[in-house]
């Protein structure tokens, strides 16, 4: 299952990606997943009506009939991406929940202020804002990655990756990441960031576990560093075309306030998978409450 506004291209793309880097689900893996897609594009398969599109909430809950519990969430606007996946898993089953969110402007232009370096190669800086949390008992294991990809860097640059098992415990996340992406002065491009969260059977792990990866709203935008040519001076004076005004592209989203963690989350997934580790004996001491499943363990 997917949400229906995500484009299959796209989420087929970042699943693939994900899956090279953080591993295959197990082959008896029972599936649920969410997508969704946010920028601005002329017409394309991403964007065939030629508009800015914000993102529609994708949201799947399943109980399979061979037991445990299967959610995952994804939603994307223009600047902010957002994923979360968790499974329950019983013994001898296994279960992969799988989130997408993007965000991707397509057919605009960085402009040199030299028209005689028009054409030339040019290389964009940008920064995210990263906050969210990962945990994992027993069994189970817990993902997340975000990429970008440009016209002119067409294989998936990884921006940040870590996951977290039982070995390894939860794991906290507050960082600014920072990438590059390639392009070309004055020639129009398609920049792409995306986000994915797993949550799965560890790789050879047996018996009962759980695990979540959450980092629902909590991916922003951190604004451009800087616009550099080809020998990595930096190039000040550029200007955009082609690109939509509803979004200045130079400026941080991060709001001044940044929401906690999963708040709504915890509303659902947070208080039905404490409850399912307390019965099953999975929680460990001091790891989360009913009351405060968002102060998570910074380590």
């Amino acid at each position: 299952m997917s949400g229906p506004t995500f484009s299959k291209r796209l989420l087929a793309a970042v699943v693939l990606s994900a899956a090279t880097i953080l591993g295959a689900p197990a082959a008896s893996a029972d599936t649920v997943s969410c997508g969704d897609l946010a920028g601005y594009g002329g017409s394309s398969p991403s964007f065939p009506d030629g508009r800015i599109r914000l993102g529609t909430p994708c949201f799947q809950s399943v109980t399979p009939a061979n037991g445990g519990l299967i959610i995952a969430e994804a939603d994307a606007d223009r600047g902010i991406i957002r994923a979360a996946s968790t499974v329950q898993l019983p013994s001898g089953v296994s279960h992969l929940s799988q989130s997408g969110a993007a965000w991707e402007e397509q057919y605009w232009a960085i402009n040199h202020p030299d028209p005689a370096q028009q054409g030339t190669n040019g290389v964009l800086r940008f920064a995210f804002f990263v906050e969210g949390y990962l945990d994992a008992t027993g069994a189970g294991q817990s993902s997340v990655l975000l990429q970008a990809t440009s016209l002119r860097s067409p294989n998936p640059v990884t921006l940040f990756t870590t996951f977290a098992n039982g070995t390894t415990g939860p794991k906290s996340v507050l960082a600014f990441v920072e990438g590059a992406l390639s392009f070309r002065f004055g020639e129009t491009s398609n920049f792409n960031f995306s986000l994915t969260t797993r949550a799965e059977r560890a790789p050879g792990a047996s018996g009962e576990g759980f695990a979540e990866a959450v980092f629902n709203n909590t991916i922003y935008w951190g604004g451009l560093a800087a616009v550099e040519d080809s020998l990595g001076n930096a190039v000040s004076g550029f200007s955009f075309s082609g690109f939509n005004a509803g979004l200045d592209f130079t400026e941080s989203q991060v709001p001044t306030v940044v929401p906690l963690p999963a708040s709504a989350w915890l509303l659902g997934t947070g208080i039905a998978g404490l409850l399912w580790r307390r019965r099953q004996g999975l929680l460990r001491p001091g790891t989360a409450s009913a009351t405060g499943g968002n102060q998570f363990l910074r380590r």
